[in-house]
């Protein structure tokens, strides 16, 4: 199920099924307890806690948290091989710019 604009999140999302819904949101460094250290964290999502960025090939590597690689297969999963470099390039870039702010929109599950 995907976000029902103008509703309220309560009345559209599913518990370890549906995605964020759109806007922009606070992305700091946190500790999770599962995906240790200077894990990459959304803030303030309404409806969610915890939204991490880590890695993972396909939507049973989620139960919400958004997933990031290089490639995806013909069978839109995320290529093997190509998501933990694409996380720790990610990181990266966020340290290096020092980005603080995550503006989602349009996703897509794979």
């Amino acid at each position: 199920m995907r976000e029902q604009v103008g509703k309220p999140v309560k009345d559209w999302k599913v518990w370890g099924e549906t995605a964020i819904p759109t806007g922009k949101y606070q992305l700091v460094f946190e500790t999770s307890k599962k995906f240790g250290p200077q894990t990459l964290t959304l803030l303030n999502v309404p409806g969610f806690e915890a939204i991490r960025i880590h890695s993972g090939n396909t939507e049973e590597d989620t139960e919400g948290c958004l997933i990031v690689g290089y490639q995806l297969t013909a069978t839109n999963i995320i290529r093997p091989g190509s998501t933990r470099p694409c996380l720790k390039d990610l990181k990266e870039k966020v340290t290096e710019l020092d980005i603080r702010w995550l503006t989602i929109s349009g996703i897509s599950s794979v």
